[in-house]
């Protein structure tokens, strides 16, 4: 396995794999070469995910499970709004009230 010597490119692959979870392999990929990653390290951690480190996935983790929550917020915030409206929900549509 290879060791990251430098902090700053390990948190940039690291970012650039959590952008690839939340915006896809192009921004990633973007992302990692402008910040001086290798092309072929950024080719590695983007289509082999067993070669990714654990402290990689961990972020991913991370990155899901904010996402899962800002998702909850979100639903929870429309619901009250439309609440807030008069109006009633069901799980296939609203109905004005």
């Amino acid at each position: 396995m290879h060791v990251r010597s430098d902090n700053n490119l390990e948190l940039a692959v690291r970012y650039g794999i959590v952008l690839d979870y939340a915006l896809g392999s192009v921004h990633a990929w973007t992302f990692m070469a402008n910040q001086g990653v290798d092309p072929a390290v950024i080719l590695r951690v983007l289509t082999k995910e067993e070669a990714r480190r654990a402290a990689d996935q961990l972020a991913i983790d991370i990155a899901i499970k904010h996402s899962l929550e800002v998702s909850a917020v979100t639903a929870r915030t429309v619901v009250a709004a439309f609440q807030r409206a008069g109006c009633s929900l069901n799980r296939h549509y609203v109905h004005a009230a």
